[in-house]
């Protein structure tokens, strides 16, 4: 360090240059060289008795049970759904032969009616 402070006493400011990018240099390289922090581990669950274990088993069960249930209902409408809009495009061709057949009674009659009139 005295050599250092004798050269800055002096001004020679082509010592100075190179010793601050020596230095420079020594604090990149340490900074380059510092390998990063592992990331933090999960946490472990706690352990559990048997019978918590049991209690654990038979609510996820019933969790099962309760969406295989609700699965079917689903099923069901659907079924009933596909049901319903094939009766209901039945109903709808047996309203249109309806029409059709009243639309030709009303056309035949009109015939009829222009015939007895000429």
């Amino acid at each position: 360090m005295d050599t250092l402070d004798a050269l800055v006493s002096e001004g020679s400011f082509g010592v100075d240059e190179k010793v601050d990018k020596e230095v420079g240099a020594q604090k990149t390289k340490k900074k380059g060289c510092k390998k990063p922090p592992k990331p933090p581990r999960p946490p472990r669950p706690l352990s559990l008795d048997s019978t918590d274990q049991k209690i654990i088993r038979e609510i996820s069960e019933l969790a099962n049970l309760k969406r295989a249930r609700i699965e079917r209902i689903k099923a069901l409408k659907k079924m009933k759904n596909a049901k319903t809009a094939s009766s209901s495009h039945v109903g709808n061709i047996f309203a249109l032969v309806v029409t059709i057949v009243f639309c030709a009674v009303i056309i035949w009659q009109a015939k009829k009616c222009i015939k007895n009139m000429g």
